[in-house]
């Protein structure tokens, strides 16, 4: 017998997924197996929590989110969560204080980059785990 709201919740992470790539991100879906990792991969560096539900429960799942994305080795974890009747893109996404100012932090840091026309310090390893990006005294860390 097939579960509904699995299959409804398949079909929006999917719907989640198409979005990211229609935009030109990597992003897949992640098998589930062992511990809970989210529900879609987005590029490098965001573990996706994907919600198909009318009643919210933005706590547990930020708070899931970040869990999922520590597991998953990836640095933010946020939450997808669907709006009736609105496309894809009108979704809203769900995060805390701390993962926006990080996300705030890197785009900074990468647009102060592009207008001075600057490199990273330098190319990391194809086996390095992170890499430090700094412009004058702030840094980000990205995984590889």
């Amino acid at each position: 017998m097939v579960n509904a709201n699995k299959v409804k919740g398949t079909r929006w992470e999917s719907a989640v997924r198409d979005f990211f790539l229609s935009g030109g991100n990597d992003a897949h879906r992640v098998a589930q197996a062992g511990e809970d990792m989210g529900d879609v991969f987005l590029n490098s560096h965001f573990s996706v929590q994907c919600k198909d539900v009318t009643a919210s429960n933005y706590s547990k799942w930020v708070t899931d989110a970040k869990a999922q994305a520590k597991a998953a080795g990836r640095l933010f974890g946020v939450v997808i969560h669907k709006r009736r009747q609105r496309s894809v893109g009108d979704s809203y996404v769900v995060m805390d204080l701390d993962t926006f100012d990080s996300l705030a932090l890197r785009l900074k840091v990468l647009e102060m980059l592009v207008k001075e026309r600057k490199e990273p310090p330098s190319a990391p390893s194809p086996t390095a785990k992170h890499q430090d990006w700094c412009y004058d005294d702030t840094c980000v860390r990205s995984i590889n």
